[in-house]
């Protein structure tokens, strides 16, 4: 209890507890004048991250893009006539489209990791076996008159997302016989981009000549070998009325997309496989249509072939951290200067704020070069050292500088569990802040704020 008179007794409280208050206004404003530097380095790491997939996009661009794999599909032009205003009858052309009753893909990708400066893209190779077989087009419940089917100009269209990855001629097996692909899609009804190759179907069979009626007891069967590269992602899209897609690669961190993940998938230190079994009930277009009824693309499935998450994703994750870490610092000094009668500069305070700022550069422009594990253990080492140091010349007591030095790794390796653990950050995040909050009550608890300015 104080000794001295009631009314001046409340005028030494009053001015402690002014003290303190002022003490903690100011640490808040440094705090506040802190973060500018924090977000400038936020910034950094979105334009850099920025850099860094632009690169990747034309590493990408000169490779071949993420492929989709659309077809094969059977094309067959027919008649339509419409009246102009002159009551003439005009001739155009349309196109019936069909998809295949079975199709079967089997992919291998074989990745490559690519270079350009300090930037790294994933690439792949891919070879890929597609078959199946169509039942013979029948026009019948598509309303088409059968003199108006152009039979001898039907053609089979593959949709590939981008040409540019196509390393080797494509060949169609069409019921025992070779036929060459060419570019372009034939017409873009269903693909904008892809290859195609003419199929006369009143060749193949002479029931094409006579009517569009009842075929579906012929089928017309096909295989094809295509070599891909891509990057990203691989995806296929499912038009066989029963289709089965298997994956298989080297690659250790597959990411399934798409409309469909994997009926199986195996992980394994050797990379992965995956197999897929869509039929035509799981998705919302038939096996027959005319011009532009459907669009097929919103089906595809597959695989990416993500690598690890980035360091440019770790170091901006980490920089969203920066408040928490200049308050719990802060909230670590105050005490210390409350606890031992010590008194901090304010310009001390800026001092190690500007040092935790610098962390998160460091960690930025290290990672671009090592391992963002090891390039947060030189930055924090590197932090963790100057300030300990620092810290022993204004409090010049070795206990003391060891409590802080033990704070900050406390705190550098509780953010390191938080980038490393994901899915676990928020759970690990809050019972990091219960137990420091907890700390500091117990360290408070007989603290007498009244007192403070006196003592």
């Amino acid at each position: 209890m104080s000794n001295l008179p009631p009314g001046q007794s409340e005028k030494w409280s009053d001015r402690a507890s002014q003290s303190v208050i002022i003490k903690i206004i100011v640490i808040g404003l440094m705090i506040g004048l802190l973060m500018i530097p924090s977000f400038i380095i936020y910034d950094l790491v979105n334009e850099r991250a920025a850099r860094y997939r632009q690169v990747v996009a034309e590493i990408s661009t000169n490779w071949g893009q993420p492929q989709q794999l659309t077809g094969p599909i059977i094309n067959i032009p027919y008649k339509t006539w419409q009246t102009n205003a002159d009551g003439q009858r005009i001739m155009q052309i349309a196109y019936a489209h069909f998809l295949p009753e079975e199709l079967s893909v089997d992919a291998n990708l074989h990745p490559e990791l690519r270079k350009r400066s300090i930037y790294q893209a994933v690439l792949y190779k891919s070879d890929l076996n597609m078959e199946g077989f169509f039942n013979y087009p029948n026009f019948t419940d598509l309303g088409v008159d059968a003199k108006d089917i152009l039979w001898d100009q039907a053609f089979v269209t593959l949709g590939i997302s981008d040409m540019r990855g196509i390393n080797e001629n494509i060949t169609l097996n069409w019921n025992g016989q070779n036929l060459l692909f060419e570019p372009g899609t034939g017409n873009n009804d269903i693909c904008d981009t892809g290859v195609h190759c003419n199929i006369n179907l009143n060749i193949n069979n002479e029931i094409a000549a006579n009517s569009a009626g009842n075929t579906n007891n012929h089928k017309l069967n096909f295989k094809l070998n295509l070599d891909l590269n891509g990057s990203d992602y691989l995806h296929i899209t499912p038009l066989g009325k029963e289709t089965s897609v298997a994956m298989a690669s080297p690659w250790n961190d597959p990411s399934y997309n798409g409309a469909f993940l994997p009926d199986t998938k195996d992980s394994l230190k050797s990379g992965f496989k995956a197999h897929w079994k869509v039929l035509h009930l799981n998705r919302n277009y038939p096996q027959e249509w005319l011009g532009t009824t459907y669009s097929v693309q919103n089906s595809s499935f597959g695989v990416s072939l993500m690598q690890t998450v980035s360091h440019y994703d770790k170091t901006n994750r980490s920089t969203k951290y920066a408040l928490l870490f200049l308050v719990l610092t802060f909230t670590s000094f105050f005490f210390t200067e409350i606890l031992n009668r010590l008194r901090i500069h304010p310009i001390q305070y800026l001092m190690v704020g500007f040092a935790i700022c610098i962390f998160y550069l460091l960690l930025l422009s290290l990672a671009e070069y090592i391992s963002f594990n090891l390039a947060y253990i030189v930055a924090a080492s590197g932090v963790v050292g100057l300030i300990t140091l620092y810290c022993n010349s204004i409090f010049n007591n070795k206990w003391l500088t060891l409590g802080i030095f033990s704070v900050l790794v406390l705190l550098y390796g509780f953010l390191f569990t938080l980038l490393q653990l994901e899915d676990y950050a928020l759970l690990i995040g809050s019972l990091g802040l219960f137990a420091f909050l907890a700390t500091v009550m117990h360290l408070s608890r007989k603290i007498d704020w009244y007192q403070l300015g006196s003592k």
